[in-house]
């Protein structure tokens, strides 16, 4: 009989684990279509006061934009999408802009492209693979994602000449996305990389969440989902790693991040600066704003700040 328990007991723990894991990955890893929202809805949910007043400027000059819609192929055949805005005047300046999870480009860096476009910058917002009209049923939480952006910058090239001159922007996902590329061998016509709010790696990323949102042990889940996502997608959440390709990075920095970001904790942006190998890097810690808030938190800083590493680095 005492057999019986333990075995019958050991059977719903296996089964509650198996539950909780299917949760986790459904919860993290699949597609949310977000193609609708692209076309109706640009605006963030629950955005307020000077922050609403910034989307709702920069959304009617978006509306009014000649923008384009541009397109790539993945190295695993997905469609891609992004939106190209040409500059005024073409000064060979493109910023290419990476959103992060389950978001799109104008969410993201919606209040800076007025900013960006009186630079003299070409923007191109691309869309994530499993977000916006990109095709793809998972997120890549950067991995897959920075091998895409390997391809939008060959787009650039080949449409703006080898005089290009391209700088990486990513926020939150998309800024881990553009660490992960400086750990590739890139071409000479990427001059720099802006992170705004990236994390170190997105295991301890999800250990933060489980632990913070849902109160609950990290592990076994996000070990399993990371096998589940291997399996499913052919890349293990041990290979979305930052730090690791921060390692490898030659290319000039910019670190931004919020004082009071607490999805993505502040001390990340510590160990991400650490570990960048660039002997030039600067960090610009943005004070009281919340992640993915520094823009609208200070714009007047968060512009000069780029401007001058822009400015810096147009070589």
């Amino acid at each position: 009989m005492k057999k019986g328990w333990l075995v019958g007991g050991a059977s719903i723990l296996a089964a509650a684990a198996a539950g909780g894991i299917s949760y986790f990955y459904a919860l993290s890893v699949p597609r949310k279509s977000f193609v609708s929202e692209t076309k109706t809805n640009l605006m963030p949910e629950r955005v307020s006061g000077k922050a609403k007043e910034l989307y709702e400027s920069a959304l009617e000059w978006y509306q009014n934009s000649a923008r384009e819609d541009v397109y790539v192929t993945s190295f695993d055949g997905l469609k891609l999408h992004g939106n190209w805005i040409p500059a005024e005047e073409d000064k060979g300046l493109t910023v290419i802009m990476v959103h992060g999870y389950r978001s799109i480009g104008f969410r993201d860096f919606g209040p800076m492209l007025p900013f960006y476009h009186g630079l003299g910058a070409n923007i191109l917002m691309v869309d994530d693979r499993g977000h916006g009209e990109s095709e793809g049923d998972y997120v890549g939480y950067g991995w897959h994602d920075h091998y895409d952006v390997e391809k939008w910058i060959s787009y650039v090239i080949h449409r703006e000449g080898e005089d290009a001159k391209i700088f990486l922007h990513g926020v939150s996902m998309g800024a881990a996305t553009v660490m992960m590329v400086s750990g590739e061998e890139l071409p000479e016509q990427v001059k720099g990389i802006i992170e705004d709010c990236g994390y170190t790696n997105i295991k301890d990323q999800m250990k933060w969440c489980v632990n913070t949102l849902y109160h609950m042990p990290a592990e076994p889940f996000v070990t399993a989902v990371s096998k589940v996502t291997r399996v499913k997608n052919h890349y293990g959440l041990e290979e979305c790693d930052s730090v690791a390709a921060l390692r490898k990075a030659k290319l000039p920095y910019l670190f931004i991040h919020g004082s009071n970001d607490t999805f993505v904790p502040t001390k990340m942006v510590y160990e991400n600066y650490d570990a960048c190998a660039s002997p030039d890097k600067k960090l610009v810690l943005v004070e009281g704003a919340e992640h993915a808030e520094s823009y609208v938190t200070n714009a007047e800083l968060y512009e000069k700040e780029v401007t001058e590493f822009i400015n810096t680095h147009l070589v």
